[in-house]
C-alpha cells in the first residue's frame, strides 16, 4: 500500500508539470477511468491507455463544462512527470496559430515559476504512432518542489496542432536526470498514437 507521503509527492510532481493557458481555473468533476481502462476524449478521438512506454497514468482532468479541454497525467515513477493536454484551437486570431500560441504557453511557464529561464527552444518533429508531426519545443530550468524536495528541475514544453486541436506535452524532471529522462520522453511521445483524421 502506498504511503500518504508517496501520494503527496506524486501530486506535487503533477502540479509541477501542469500548464494550461486559456483554461478556466480549477477542474470540472470527472469520473476517473479504471486502472485497466482506456480514457477516450471523444471530441478529439484521442485515447489514453493505462500505461505508455514505462509511464503509468495518473489523474484525468477536465477544464470546461463541455469536455473539450482536458489533461491526462502520467508518471515515470517519481523521476519524470508528464501531462498531455488536448484542447480546441481558438476560433479567432491572434491565439489560433501554432507560433502565437506557443509564445503564450512559454509566457505562462515563465510567469508561474519564479526564476524560470528558457534554456532551449525551436521547431521539433515527433513521430507518434510512426506519423511525423511538426511542432514547437522549449525547455526551461527553475527551482521547485519535486520528488519530495526542493531542487533544480528541467521542464519541457512541446506544442502541436492536429486539425482544430492543440496537443501540448508538459514534462518535468530533476536537472541531473536529463540523460535518462530524454529517451523516456521520446518513447512516451512516440507510443501515444494520434487519431486518424480526414479533412477535419
Amino acid at each position: 500500500m502506498r504511503s500518504y507521503a508517496t501520494y503527496f509527492s506524486l501530486a506535487c510532481v503533477l502540479l509541477v508539470a501542469s500548464c494550461r493557458p486559456n483554461a478556466p481555473p480549477g477542474a470540472v468533476s470527472l469520473v476517473q477511468p479504471g486502472p485497466t481502462e482506456f480514457f477516450t476524449h471523444e471530441p478529439s478521438d484521442f485515447r489514453f491507455p493505462p500505461r505508455l512506454a514505462d509511464f503509468g497514468r495518473e489523474a484525468v482532468k477536465q477544464y470546461d463544462r463541455d469536455g473539450l479541454n482536458v489533461s491526462v497525467g502520467y508518471n515515470l515513477g517519481q523521476s519524470v512527470a508528464m501531462t498531455v493536454f488536448v484542447y480546441p484551437v481558438a476560433l479567432a486570431a491572434p491565439d489560433n496559430t501554432l507560433g502565437v500560441h506557443f509564445e503564450a504557453c512559454k509566457r505562462d511557464v515563465l510567469s508561474r515559476h519564479e526564476g524560470a529561464a528558457v534554456v532551449a527552444e525551436g521547431p521539433t518533429t515527433v513521430a507518434p504512432g510512426g506519423q511525423q508531426r511538426p511542432g514547437q519545443h522549449a525547455a526551461f530550468t527553475y527551482t521547485a518542489p519535486f520528488a519530495r524536495r526542493q531542487q533544480a528541475v528541467r521542464s519541457e514544453l512541446y506544442l502541436f496542432m492536429d486539425g482544430k486541436w492543440f496537443i501540448k506535452y508538459r514534462v518535468t524532471y530533476a536537472v541531473g536526470d536529463q540523460p535518462t529522462a530524454e529517451p523516456a520522453i521520446k518513447a512516451f511521445i512516440e507510443d501515444l498514437s494520434w487519431p486518424t483524421r480526414g479533412s477535419g
